[in-house]
C-alpha cells in the first residue's frame, strides 16, 4: 500500500488550480481526480503552503462574486449569497445602536404590604419632616470663617 501524499508536486499544483480557479470544478471533482478521501486532502492542505495560497484564491474570488452579487441582483440571489457570505466567509451582521440614544429606565419602588390600617396609613401618610430652611436658622456658627483680603488670593 503507498503511502498516502503529503504535498503536491508542482504538475499537480498547476491541475488543481486550473481547475478550481480557472475550470471551477467542484472540490469533489479535485479530490476525485487526485483519488484521495476528505482526511487525506485535509492532510495535503496542512502540509502544503503552495495549495493553501490556491485555496486562499480560491475564497478570495468566491468573497468577490458574493459581494458583487449581493450589490447588484435580484431579492432571490441576495438572499442566498448573503448567506454564503455569512457561513463561508464569516460575514456579520454589524447593527450597533448609535451611542446617542438613550435608554429609560425607570424603576417603581412599591412598600411592602401592609398589615393593619395603621400601619397602612403610616405608610400613605409619614411624619412631617423638618424643613431646610429651619436647620439653617437654627444653626449655632461654631468659628467665624478667616477673613482673606485681596493678597492672600493671588
Amino acid at each position: 500500500m503507498a503511502r498516502p501524499r503529503k504535498k503536491l508536486d508542482a504538475r499537480l499544483l498547476r491541475k488543481v488550480e486550473k481547475w478550481l480557479l480557472k475550470e471551477e470544478k467542484p472540490l469533489s471533482f479535485v479530490l476525485g481526480e487526485l483519488k484521495l478521501t476528505v482526511k487525506q486532502w485535509e492532510i495535503v492542505v496542512e502540509n502544503d503552503a503552495a495549495l493553501r495560497d490556491v485555496l486562499d484564491m480560491l475564497a478570495l474570488k468566491e468573497q468577490e462574486l458574493l459581494l458583487n452579487t449581493i450589490k447588484t441582483s435580484k431579492q432571490h440571489a441576495v438572499t442566498g449569497a448573503i448567506f454564503l457570505a455569512k457561513s463561508r466567509h464569516g460575514f456579520v451582521d454589524n447593527h450597533k445602536p448609535e451611542p446617542t440614544e438613550t435608554k429609560v429606565n425607570v424603576q417603581v419602588m412599591l412598600p411592602p404590604p401592609a398589615k393593619s390600617d395603621a400601619e397602612f396609613a403610616r405608610l400613605i401618610n409619614p411624619p412631617s419632616y423638618i424643613e431646610p430652611t429651619q436647620v439653617i436658622e437654627d444653626a449655632v456658627l461654631v468659628s467665624e470663617p478667616p477673613q482673606l483680603d485681596g493678597e492672600d488670593l493671588i
